[in-house]
């Protein structure tokens, strides 16, 4: 049931403007954003249930509904994280990236601390870029055998040896360092908003970088308290 305040997606993003790149990501086309949720999901109320906990999720105007979204299965938690991830790869960082660049070729001479900032957008990006394929490449396909695992022993036993010395306690152990890297590099970029402040361009930057910055705090908060507790659970019953 839709405890929220909005009804449509329209209303959603209207309410909190954060939440159309959460729209966005799941690809609902904008042509239903002004369609009622009931008839959006055609009474599939599970499909219904789990958008509103993720739009949930993503509005800072509410608490993180980690108890909530723990009920949904981790087969749709997993399949979410990773179309956030496209999300981030294919058009948020892009997105971003050309807006500084643009204020780069218009204002390095007259702002030479931008040159500086590029350096520090470069190291965000790499870093954030090799965090994501990390997770891609590695913590992901663990957690999708433990879900084949589940209720296959012969898969199980198939694979066993080749993931004996995968854990998810050792895999997640960069989370936080990344997470923290992340936000240190964000800090240093907000530092020279003093000395580009008139810069209409680089506000817009700025904004764009604290709108994925807020989004990237609830996507970690999605991970380190919804997925990681349920493959953890996951493991342990087949380990």
């Amino acid at each position: 049931m839709n405890t929220l305040s909005y009804n449509t997606f329209s209303e959603a993003i209207t309410y909190n403007r954060q939440l159309e790149s959460v729209v966005e990501r799941m690809s609902f086309p904008k042509s239903i954003w002004e369609t009622p949720f009931s008839e959006v999901f055609n009474q599939n109320s599970s499909s219904e249930s789990f958008t509103l906990a993720i739009l949930k999720a993503f509005d800072e105007n509410e608490n993180f509904p980690k108890d909530l979204l723990s009920t949904f299965p981790l087969e749709a938690i997993l399949s979410y994280l990773r179309s956030t991830h496209c999300y981030y790869l294919e058009k948020k960082l892009p997105e971003i990236e050309q807006t500084f660049f643009n204020l780069i070729a218009d204002y390095k001479k007259t702002h030479p601390e931008l040159v500086r900032i590029s350096s520090l957008f470069i190291d965000y990006k790499q870093e954030l870029t090799h965090h994501i394929q990390e997770e891609e490449n590695i913590l992901f396909p663990y957690i999708d055998y433990l879900i084949k695992a589940k209720n296959n022993r012969a898969y199980r036993l198939k694979y066993s040896n080749f993931f004996k010395d995968y854990y998810l306690e050792k895999l997640e152990e960069s989370h936080e360092d990344v997470e923290s890297s992340l936000t240190n590099i964000h800090q240093l970029i907000h530092s020279y908003a003093p000395k580009t402040s008139s810069v209409m361009p680089f506000r817009v930057f700025l904004l764009q970088m604290d709108f994925f910055e807020k989004d990237l705090n609830r996507h970690a908060m999605m991970e380190d308290l919804v997925m990681m507790p349920l493959a953890k659970a996951l493991e342990s019953k087949i380990k």
